[in-house]
């Protein structure tokens, strides 16, 4: 079993577990569920990835906040998921939220804002 799809048994367990001691929209179960997207997008399981993705950025807006800095990483997550789908329609709206929440939340400087301001840039080419 190559580690990608090790990984991928470990974070689907470590996942099931959280959910069922924390609860599923907990931070530590989001950001597990997070990993387990990445791992699955780095398997090229794009639509696997999606799904989850879409969840967590779902539980993050309701538990967090759409300006939190947590929601704000995810929403960049599922933009870039979409546009390795060729879904540039619907990356661009995600990736234009982010870069201006996070002006205003974090500052015109701080890196995430201009990781945004990046992945926007390479959105719209």
């Amino acid at each position: 079993m190559g580690e990608l799809a090790e990984a991928t048994v470990v974070l689907a367990s470590l996942l099931a577990t959280a959910k069922r001691v924390h609860g599923k929209e907990h931070p530590g179960t989001l950001g597990v569920a997070c990993s387990l997207a990445n791992t699955y997008s780095e398997q090229g399981k794009l639509a696997d990835a999606e799904e989850l993705q879409d969840w967590v950025l779902e539980a993050s807006r309701r538990v967090n906040g759409k300006e939190h800095p947590q929601t704000l990483k995810f929403t960049a997550g599922l933009a870039s998921t979409y546009s390795r789908q060729g879904w540039l329609v619907e990356a661009e709206v995600l990736q234009v939220e982010v870069p201006e929440a996070s002006r205003r939340v974090l500052g015109a400087e701080h890196r995430d804002t201009l990781t945004a301001g990046n992945n926007l840039a390479a959105t719209c080419m």
